[in-house]
């Protein structure tokens, strides 16, 4: 039997691929960012930071609304939030701006989870712990392709940023296709 959310659950595992790549992204370009933003290591440690207190600070109000309004705003907006990340770190004229961006790629991945983890659980929810498991699978995936994204940017002298604004494009390409397909509804586990 074909499940009815299966396109909502593909354009899930494909954020969750490309999230496996943003979320290490700053730490693999540390040299290029350091120099770029003019800071130093603890500099680049602190900006990364910055995303897990983005991510800290809007989880719980990500979770409460996503319960409320629906999962399918919260992916979308998710995805869009890790694209203006991806698109504002290596643009970014300085550490404070950066620091800006951070702190919203962090509200993008928490916003991701509060739509994507029961999203996930509600359209297959007698095999919930496979699909989470699977879920994980996704983000390794996209964080063991990304070194070798950034060595043939590295190799062909291209500029770094392609490494972000990749994952950037994924993102927005995959929340339009995203709009269109059907999300279970978020009510439909309660009595």
């Amino acid at each position: 039997m074909k499940n009815k959310y299966i396109y909502s659950v593909m354009g899930s595992f494909i954020n969750y691929f490309f999230f496996g790549m943003a979320y290490i992204l700053i730490a693999q370009n540390m040299t290029f960012l350091s120099e770029k933003l003019q800071t130093d290591n603890a500099g680049i440690s602190f900006l990364i930071s910055a995303f897990g207190f983005g991510r800290l600070f809007s989880l719980y109000v990500g979770g409460v609304l996503s319960d409320k309004i629906g999962r399918k705003p919260f992916v979308l907006l998710g995805a869009t939030l890790m694209a203006i990340f991806l698109i504002g770190i290596p643009l970014s004229p300085n550490y404070q701006i950066a620091l800006i961006f951070a702190i919203v790629g962090g509200f993008g991945n928490s916003f991701l989870d509060t739509g994507t983890n029961p999203s996930l659980m509600e359209a297959f929810p007698k095999q919930a712990s496979r699909v989470m498991v699977l879920q994980k699978v996704f983000i390794s995936a996209g964080s063991t392709v990304l070194p070798f994204l950034i060595s043939f940017l590295v190799f062909n002298e291209v500029f770094y940023g392609w490494a972000f604004f990749i994952p950037a494009i994924i993102f927005l390409v995959n929340s339009i296709i995203l709009l269109k397909v059907k999300f279970p509804h978020h009510n439909s586990q309660k009595n």
